[in-house]
């Protein structure tokens, strides 16, 4: 397929349906400093890919018309001073909590990171990101029920090092290319 050399370069958002298309923004080329400003947009690419996947998106059967639909769910955001909750609002109105996200600029390349709850009003004692909402992949690590378990560093402190720091290793390297 033809694209045009702006699109490649993910330059400029188009407009499409009232709603902005974030199919050419490279997220992950994004300096930590100005991801504050980009937040309910990678939010709003978050649930684009989680609603366009085949393993977030369940097949329900619709009353009405009788036939298998892929219902849309929605994310909403509610900020925190250093932590935002990320809530998912099924179909059918039901909101859970799905995650926590970072938004403490203190560590910037955090920002965006997503935490597994342990309660409604905090994140688990570990604080792990397991996803990024600003990583090339935003779907890594993010489950149906939110962000995935990972391994506890258990086989010695590489792989601890590898599991609390993967978000930055990956901005390093893509960054490099943009």
């Amino acid at each position: 397929m033809f694209q045009l050399p702006f699109q490649r370069l993910g330059i400029f958002n188009w407009f499409v349906n009232n709603a902005l298309d974030f199919r050419y923004k490279k997220f992950h080329l994004i300096s930590p400093q100005e991801r504050a400003d980009h937040l309910e947009q990678a939010v709003q690419r978050f649930e684009d890919a989680y609603n366009d996947s085949d393993n977030h998106n369940r097949l329900s059967y619709d009353m009405e018309t009788g036939e298998r639909v892929r219902k849309r769910h929605r994310f909403e955001l509610k900020k925190g001073r250093t932590m935002a909750r990320l809530y998912i609002v099924e179909p059918n109105g039901r909101k859970r909590m799905y995650a926590f996200i970072d938004i403490n600029m203190n560590d910037p390349e955090r920002y965006g990171g997503m935490m597994k709850p342990a309660t409604y009003k905090a994140p688990e004692p570990k604080r792990y990101i397991r996803a990024h909402l600003f990583a090339q992949d935003p779907l890594r690590g993010a489950t149906w029920y939110g962000p995935d378990y990972m391994d506890g560093g258990k086989k010695g402190d590489e792989s601890k090092r590898i599991r609390d720091n993967w978000f930055r290793s990956s901005f390093a390297e893509e960054s490099k290319w943009g």
